[in-house]
């Protein structure tokens, strides 16, 4: 799926679910990737079922954090942000 079919997406669950309604679903996607997580570093997910469980949430929370982006116009700023951050975290790992 390309990016403006994405974006399309994202509308139209924003202006059927609403702003409020998108922002808390990040919060609780976020949420569940946590517990996934904690659960794979304490143990109790291992194996096949700990890579499908991260792989689903992450899958949510990248689409989710997208989605406010775009919602917000914020998408460009972002990557802008980001490249910014990988250049100093690249610049820390190599001093």
């Amino acid at each position: 799926m390309n990016l403006e079919e994405r974006k399309e997406i994202y509308k139209k669950a924003s202006d059927k679910w609403g702003w409020e309604s998108q922002a808390v679903a990040v919060v609780e996607e976020l949420a569940e990737l946590i517990v996934e997580l904690a659960k794979v570093l304490n143990g109790k997910r291992k194996g096949i079922e700990a890579d499908s469980k991260l792989i689903d949430e992450l899958a949510d929370v990248r689409i989710m954090i997208e989605q406010v982006e775009f919602n917000t116009g914020f998408h460009a700023d972002v990557q802008m942000r980001m490249e910014q951050k990988l250049i100093n975290l690249r610049a820390r790992l190599n001093s």
